[in-house]
C-alpha cells in the first residue's frame, strides 16, 4: 500500500510540475467585490491586487482595497442612546503572494500585505433629552500602517481569464473580512 501511495504522489507531482510548463503568465490583475464585515459595520468591499510572478511558487505585487459599512447600536440606558454608524477604510501596499497550486486551470494563492491604511469613521449620536431627541455627529479620521491576509482559489476560463473566490482580512485600529468574488486578467 505504501508504494502505491508513494508513487501516486509522484505522478500527480510529476503531472503538476508539467502542467506548470505549460502555461507561463507572469503578470495578474485580480479584482474581487463582496460582502464586508467590519468591527462596528457592515457593507461592502473591494480589493485590486496587482501581480508579477517570479516562479510558479512566489509572486510580489500591490493591493488597493476600500471598505464601507454601516451600523447601528443602541438604544442605552435611561435616555435611549443610539449610534449610527458609516465607516470608510481606504488600504494599499506591497504584498507578497504564495501560490501552492499553480496548474493549467486552477490557482489557489495565500497572501500578505503591509501598508497605508486611512479610517474615516461617522457617528450620528441620538439621544432623548426632556422628551426630545438630541442629535449631534461625531467624526473620526485616523492614518497609519495596517496589515492584511488573504487567500483565495481562481479558474481560468480561458487563456487570459479567471474567476473565483477569496477571503481578505484587514486590520488597522478594527478589522474588516470581506468575502469576495474575484475575475482575473492574465497576461
Amino acid at each position: 500500500m505504501k508504494p502505491l501511495f508513494i508513487a501516486l504522489l509522484l505522478c500527480v507531482g510529476l503531472t503538476s510540475a508539467k502542467a506548470q510548463m505549460l502555461e507561463k503568465k507572469s503578470f495578474m490583475v485580480m479584482n474581487g467585490y463582496g460582502y464586508c464585515h467590519n468591527e462596528f459595520a457592515d457593507g461592502f468591499g473591494t480589493v485590486t491586487t496587482f501581480l508579477r510572478s517570479v516562479n510558479r511558487w512566489w509572486g510580489y505585487g500591490a493591493d488597493l482595497g476600500i471598505t464601507t459599512g454601516k451600523g447601528t447600536e443602541g438604544p442605552w440606558g435611561s435616555n435611549h442612546e443610539m449610534r449610527d454608524t458609516r465607516m470608510t477604510r481606504y488600504f494599499i501596499g506591497p504584498s507578497v503572494y504564495f501560490t501552492p497550486l499553480n496548474i493549467k486551470r486552477h490557482l489557489f494563492y495565500i497572501g500578505a500585505t503591509v501598508g497605508y491604511a486611512h479610517n474615516n469613521q461617522i457617528n450620528l449620536l441620538t439621544e432623548k433629552q426632556d422628551n426630545v431627541f438630541a442629535k449631534r455627529w461625531l467624526t473620526d479620521k485616523e492614518n497609519g500602517f495596517g496589515f492584511g491576509a488573504n487567500a483565495g482559489y481562481s479558474f481560468k476560463l480561458a487563456e487570459h481569464w479567471s474567476i473565483g473566490a477569496r477571503a481578505y482580512f484587514h486590520h488597522f485600529n478594527e478589522y474588516s473580512i470581506s468575502g469576495l468574488l474575484n475575475l482575473g486578467i492574465h497576461f
